[in-house]
């Protein structure tokens, strides 16, 4: 009885171990057959083993995003410059295409609104001082040093984007940006709500002339345009850039300032004694975004480093060792 037990395990272990070999002889078989599937070996993990893709079973697919796609061939090694044109080219191409939002895209996108609204905002600048200086208007005084201000902030934003956006040190590239034009909007804030408080002193009216209306019209409408779209992108679900988003704010600022002074014009032609809500509204407008800008301040540090320490604005390699912007050991 205990032999015939014996005798049956031991046939179970040899039908096992002969199942096995034809097993791994199958899984040989499309690399030993001319005409089989393509076996592609990928390295598995540390322990140096591999795993086997037949040309059905692809290795990993490149990620659906396309930008995401054309910023890793790019990024990669080996890459020659001729080859970057050619992906910055594509990167261009797909700037238009809404549907994508990945974050190479979005970084391309905010570098191309900062320099559209730098072109605007100089331009409404001299635009606007010369009106300023053509009937004596305090408003168009203001909205010009405004777009001065606000051409500042494109410039920061530009340099805040002006890396690959797969630096390590992006993060800390918006905060300090953000610190930047933080001080830029207060900067502004205070000289709307000095330079207004000396109107309402002085009781200067508002001044209706058409192309001032006609300029500021212009005004109001671009200045909101680009800061849709500042902050469109800098929302936490895209770029997350407080940097962007300040900017997107400041716009907004001038567009609301001209609309403001376009409504108070026509209101004052009927009604003279209104000539102080313009100011009111300008300077309402001013501590808010004073006070936003200092809460900004106030919150803003990299990890443990705050914006007025040495280590905020210093950047380093892995080796510990201070370094240029944009340089790094590997």
């Amino acid at each position: 009885m205990g032999d015939t037990q014996a005798e049956t395990e031991t046939n179970k272990v040899s039908d096992s171990l002969n199942s096995g070999e034809e097993q791994g002889t199958s899984e040989q078989a499309p690399s030993q057959q001319g005409g089989g599937d393509e076996v592609i070996l990928k390295p598995d993990g540390d322990n140096g083993t591999s795993q086997s893709y037949g040309a059905e079973e692809h290795a990993p697919a490149e990620s659906d995003d396309p930008g995401a796609n054309l910023l890793e061939k790019k990024t990669g090694d080996g890459v020659s410059s001729d080859q970057r044109a050619k992906i910055d080219a594509k990167l261009l191409l797909n700037i238009w295409d809404c549907s994508d939002t990945s974050y190479a895209l979005d970084h391309r996108r905010a570098q191309i609104v900062a320099a559209i609204g730098f072109v605007f905002n100089v331009t409404m600048m001299i635009a606007a001082a010369l009106v300023a200086v053509a009937i004596n208007s305090s408003m168009m005084f203001v909205l010009s040093s405004q777009h001065l201000l606000d051409a500042l902030g494109d410039i920061l934003v530009l340099w805040r984007f002006w890396c690959e956006p797969t630096d390590p040190n992006n993060e800390k590239y918006d905060l300090q940006g953000s610190v930047m034009i933080s001080f830029c909007a207060m900067s502004s804030t205070l000289y709307v709500a000095t330079f207004t408080v000396k109107k309402i002193i002085h009781q200067e009216h508002p001044h209706f002339v058409i192309y001032a209306v006609i300029l500021s019209t212009v005004i109001c409408l671009g200045a909101a345009v680009l800061a849709y779209f500042k902050i469109q992108l800098a929302k936490e679900s895209r770029l997350n850039s407080q940097t962007l988003h300040l900017d997107g704010i400041t716009s907004l600022f001038v567009s609301v300032l001209a609309f403001v002074y376009i409504i108070c014009v026509n209101v004052y032609d009927d009604f003279p004694e209104t000539w102080w809500s313009e100011h009111a509204v300008a300077l309402t407008l001013s501590i808010l975004l004073f006070l936003y800008a200092l809460r900004n301040l106030l919150m803003t540090k990299h990890g443990d480093e705050w914006w007025y320490t040495k280590e905020f604005w210093t950047y380093r390699d892995s080796r510990g060792n201070e370094t240029p912007r944009g340089v790094r050991a590997d």
